[in-house]
């Protein structure tokens, strides 16, 4: 919600100034090369993409996050690439925005840049919901914890994760139960591990789906699987492309003692999903 407030104040100050709406992003997560380690992300570049046209953003310049880049000084961040390079005439910021070597730039030294310059400027303050500042540390902790449904007050969107429908092992075929194994397409935050609430979204059509989230130790306790058993539909969607909407958190990831009893259990949360799913105009 906080960047969709920021982005929409964007496009209200670009039409007002009769020009284009632009934004800067990174190909890589800053922390990606700071802290040496992946950073898990919210959307993949296709939702992002389609979220900014959906807004209205005219333009969006992606950039490498380097180490030149990064020992880049706060100055020279907005005097040479954005002013200078990129042309830019009008700036829109979150009220906590850092920027330059080792985010020594704030929004007072912003403020000050950009009256020099001749750069309007417009800060957008915190967005505040249920007493929390919104914040993408905010969401990642929610789905970290399995609170999905709470995300969507948040994000301003369910959390979505997109991929493709892979082979498997064909177990769920074997017992009645079939699922289909999707391999995500972006290093996404991993929601907690268990069975959710979810919907699949095939060729444009929505529909119910019982989902696990784990790494199936009843089986094979093996890398971490999504799978979704796909409720009253019996397709061949193999290599097909996804994406999967998820609307609640229903049960931990057990360990079952038999095959049985998993595809016992599975079998009561399809039941369950099926009578009382958040998406019941499926």
């Amino acid at each position: 919600m906080a960047h969709r407030k920021l982005l929409n104040n964007l496009v209200k100050s670009s039409k007002k100034s009769n020009s284009k709406s632009a934004i800067l992003a990174f190909k890589n997560h800053t922390k990606n090369i700071i802290n040496k380690s992946p950073q898990r992300l919210l959307t993949s570049n296709d939702q992002k993409y389609s979220k900014l046209e959906e807004i209205g953003i005219n333009i969006c310049y992606e950039i490498i996050f380097n180490e030149d880049l990064m020992k880049m000084s706060a100055r020279d961040f907005i005097e040479e690439l954005l002013y200078k390079n990129l042309n830019v005439r009008g700036i829109v910021v979150g009220f906590d925005y850092r920027f330059g070597h080792k985010a020594s730039g704030d929004i007072h030294l912003l403020r000050e840049i950009c009256d020099e310059l001749g750069i309007s400027l417009v800060i957008i303050d915190e967005v505040i919901i249920n007493e929390n500042i919104v914040s993408s540390t905010l969401i990642r902790k929610l789905i970290e914890d399995g609170n999905v449904e709470d995300v969507k007050d948040y994000l301003g969107s369910d959390f979505k994760i997109s991929g493709k429908i892979i082979h498997g092992k064909k177990l769920g075929t074997k017992m009645g139960i079939p699922t289909a194994n999707i391999a995500i397409d972006t290093n996404y935050v991993i929601p907690k591990f268990g069975v959710y609430d979810t919907t699949i979204i095939i060729d444009g059509v929505e529909h119910k789906a019982a989902t696990n989230v784990g790494k199936n130790p009843s089986v094979e306790n093996s890398g971490l699987r999504i799978e979704s058993h796909i409720i009253d539909f019996n397709e061949d969607i193999y290599d097909k492309k996804i994406e999967l909407v998820l609307h609640k958190f229903v049960r931990d990831e057990l360990k079952f003692d038999t095959v049985e009893d998993l595809f016992s259990q599975m079998s009561k949360d399809v039941e369950l999903i099926r009578n009382n799913s958040i998406a019941k105009n499926i």
